[in-house]
């Protein structure tokens, strides 16, 4: 998912940073299963959790770490394309097609 973030930020001429955080933060994001991550591996046998443990706190949490990460996402990118159109970087084309500013100029 990087190297498509890093393209598209490349392709609006803004700085890659915030679109490398939008996908750090999304993979980040698992909490539903022990199995989900690493981090839930290694506390579930010396905590004694169990598997319905993780899904307990894992169901409730998921949705809440998604619209937190909406709003930093939504922050991020308008900040990047600060000086570009803003959030209004994207056009309506003659046709009907959405484009973007930078694409709408550069080809």
């Amino acid at each position: 998912m990087i190297p498509i973030a890093l393209s598209v930020a490349h392709h609006l001429h803004a700085s890659p940073y915030p679109f490398a955080m939008i996908v750090a933060l999304s993979a980040s994001a698992a909490f539903m299963t022990p199995i989900s991550s690493p981090v839930n591996m290694l506390v579930l046998v010396p905590g004694q959790y169990r598997f319905s443990d993780f899904v307990k706190v894992g169901v409730p949490f998921t949705p809440a770490c998604n619209a937190d990460q909406y709003f930093v996402s939504s922050l991020a990118v308008s900040i990047a394309l600060k000086g570009r159109g803003g959030p209004r970087a994207l056009k309506v084309a003659p046709r009907g097609n959405v484009t973007s500013v930078a694409e709408s100029v550069c080809c």
